[in-house]
């Protein structure tokens, strides 16, 4: 009897461990610097920003991406440029951060499309609007 009891308290200990240890962080940012002005959903971007991604709030249908004006001589990150809910898309592993932008009139502003953090193989779709 307390054979199987210590048998089963390692077990759940083993378990609780292993769950732990393939746990995924819930959320990931990245700070980007766009050169030139950018539409994001319906907000335009410049600079430096910061994207943020929860996966807890996707989880529960929320926006799950912020973008953050970002002052890179403090690391701190300001206001809310946009939050929107992303479009989850199946992807190559991605080297860095990548932002894929389109235009859609000649001289205007890049509208993005899509967003990947580094090392993920996830992509990010950006909706036309909110």
């Amino acid at each position: 009897m307390a054979t199987n009891i210590l048998i089963r308290t390692l077990l759940v200990g083993v378990l609780a461990v292993s769950m732990l240890a393939a746990a995924k962080p819930t959320k990931k940012s990245a700070v980007v610097t766009f050169a030139t002005q950018t539409m994001i959903v319906d907000a335009f971007a410049q600079g430096t920003v910061l994207f943020e991604h929860d996966d807890g709030r996707m989880a529960r249908g929320e926006p799950c991406t912020t973008v953050y004006e970002f002052d890179a001589t403090t690391n701190e990150r300001g206001r809310v440029i946009v939050e929107f809910m992303c479009l989850p898309r199946e992807r190559p592993v991605a080297s860095k951060f990548e932002a894929i932008c389109s235009r859609a009139a000649i001289g205007g502003p890049d509208k993005l499309v899509e967003y990947q953090f580094a090392g993920d193989r996830e992509g990010h779709g950006v909706p036309f609007s909110r």
